[in-house]
């Protein structure tokens, strides 16, 4: 999945692994400029999906 996460402009990609894990790679065109976990990488129950404004 791709979201601007950084409100930098730039697309970031988000990672799930089966385990339920999230990670963010923030993004530059296509270098990858950073990372993170989201919530210390606590699995988020797999039976919740991302929802989007746009």
């Amino acid at each position: 999945m791709t979201a601007d996460v950084s409100d930098d402009g730039q697309n970031d990609l988000i990672w799930r692994k089966s385990t339920g894990e999230l990670n963010v790679w923030f993004m530059n065109g296509i270098n990858r400029t950073g990372s993170a976990r989201f919530l210390d990488g606590t699995p988020i129950p797999l039976a919740w999906r991302f929802v989007s404004p746009f």
